[in-house]
């Protein structure tokens, strides 16, 4: 009778025990695969009920990686949201995905994981919560083929799934969705038109042996006109001081006029060029 009452008491602390250790615990935690764009997280949760898993480039954890990112695709931080497998308390999740989706927000992002960085995750189930690291892959070299730019949104048939660029934010950060590489901004290009009816008009116009050179100012049937059978230059200014952060990306010319049917060269030759201080050209 008394070895039965040790044993029972020693089963029944023993239950107890190892209740509370599968009850209240997150377990078996491990990183069970990486790619370049893409990382398996394995754990075995306390209970039956989905948990949610952050990850981020920061040990912060703020802000999210946009694949898990509940704020612009809801429910994606769910273990149990499309591709995770569960079974029972334990789960696989599958942190990124090689495609750029359509935000909340109608604007597209990249699901993929940035490679070759590091990143920091958390799984919380209800009250407990566990955490690692983990460094994405790099992208392979040595491939003998080129890797898609895109790939077609399931959502919109004919749409290429292309991440948005938002080219007034010099610091956007956009991950390639294929090959998870970081691409940045070095540079925006605003095209603006001056002179004519453009953007801005052009303000000032002089040239030696020159005829009403102000005409040459506005696109409005009056011209400009030279007479004299030399290359004298016609020199036109904005008053627009550009940004000096700014960039010139490119310059187009557009000149509208006549010449004489009776001249011949050099008068027909129309030659244009930039200053910086109004008098010295400067380049071609």
């Amino acid at each position: 009778m008394m070895h039965w009452v040790r044993l029972s008491s020693w089963l029944y602390v023993c239950l107890i025990t190892l209740a509370g250790i599968s009850s209240g615990a997150i377990t078996n935690l491990r990183v069970a695969g990486i790619t370049a764009t893409q990382t398996l997280i394995e754990y075995t949760a306390p209970d039956t009920n989905p948990c949610t898993v952050a990850v981020s480039e920061s040990a912060s954890l703020t802000p999210l990686v946009h694949d898990v990112d509940p704020a612009l695709f809801s429910g994606s931080n769910s273990d149990d949201r499309p591709g995770s497998l569960v079974s029972g308390r334990t789960r696989t999740f599958i942190a990124g995905k090689r495609t750029a989706e359509k935000g909340s927000d109608n604007i597209y992002y990249s699901r993929a994981l940035q490679n070759a960085t590091a990143h920091s995750f958390s799984v919380t189930c209800g009250s407990d919560v566990a955490t690692g690291t983990f460094q994405t892959a790099n992208w392979p070299a040595g491939f003998s083929f080129t890797a898609p730019t895109a790939l077609s949104d399931p959502d919109n048939p004919g749409v290429e799934a292309i991440p948005t660029f938002d080219f007034a934010n010099r610091s956007q950060k956009i991950v390639d969705p294929v090959t998870g590489t970081l691409i940045r901004h070095m540079g925006f290009i605003t095209q603006e038109s001056v002179g004519g009816t453009r953007d801005y008009f052009f303000a000032y116009a002089s040239g030696t042996n020159w005829i009403n050179p102000t005409d040459a100012l506005a696109n409005d049937g009056s011209f400009a006109t030279y007479t004299a059978g030399g290359t004298d230059i016609l020199c036109v200014r904005s008053n627009t001081v550009f940004d000096p952060p700014g960039q010139i990306g490119g310059i187009t010319v557009e000149l509208t006029g006549k010449v004489d049917d009776s001249s011949s060269a050099p008068e027909q030759d129309v030659e244009v060029a930039m200053t910086l201080d109004g008098c010295q050209t400067f380049g071609p």
